[in-house]
């Protein structure tokens, strides 16, 4: 410990308008989702942003991707976070929103669409390594379509 605290206190020291659990900040990820349902599962990749309004509240978008086998699935949400912070750089979350779904397969030259939208809602954990990098770990449930659970790994980037 030195004069102006712990190392770890001096690597996180920046203006009150950085500080990692402020107000009032923007964000992107990108992640890796598992979907699982009782039909199969998926994995599939995201891209996303959000927009923190509060420490406790902010707005999510975002979508996934996947293609295999003849099927292509986009699912989209825009969601809800509310945010009990713990500590300087730790967040725990719960989320409710809303999800649309397109998906289309083709098998033997038959091609069957379908889109569904429905409820989003989950809970997770956020994660400030540094004061732009973060990681995030999310369950959702979801039934746009059906109902499907959705574990996802992120890293995050404070723009």
């Amino acid at each position: 410990t030195g004069p102006s605290g712990p190392p770890d206190a001096q690597i996180f020291r920046q203006p009150s308008s950085m500080a990692i659990t402020s107000q009032n900040f923007t964000y992107g990820f990108l992640g890796y989702h598992h979907y699982s349902a009782s039909g199969g599962s998926l994995d599939a990749g995201s891209l996303g942003g959000g927009w923190r309004i509060r420490r406790w509240l902010g707005l999510e978008g975002g979508a996934q991707y996947v293609r295999g086998s003849g099927t292509d699935v986009i699912n989209g949400y825009a969601e809800a976070l509310f945010l009990l912070p713990m500590g300087s750089r730790a967040s725990i979350f719960a989320s409710v929103g809303g999800a649309y779904t397109h998906a289309s397969a083709s098998v033997a030259g038959f091609s069957v669409t379908s889109n569904a939208s429905g409820y989003r809602a989950g809970f997770g954990l956020e994660y400030w390594l540094a004061p732009r990098w973060g990681a995030r770990f999310t369950v959702h449930r979801q039934n746009a379509g059906g109902v499907i659970d959705n574990y996802s790994l992120s890293l995050a980037y404070r723009l």
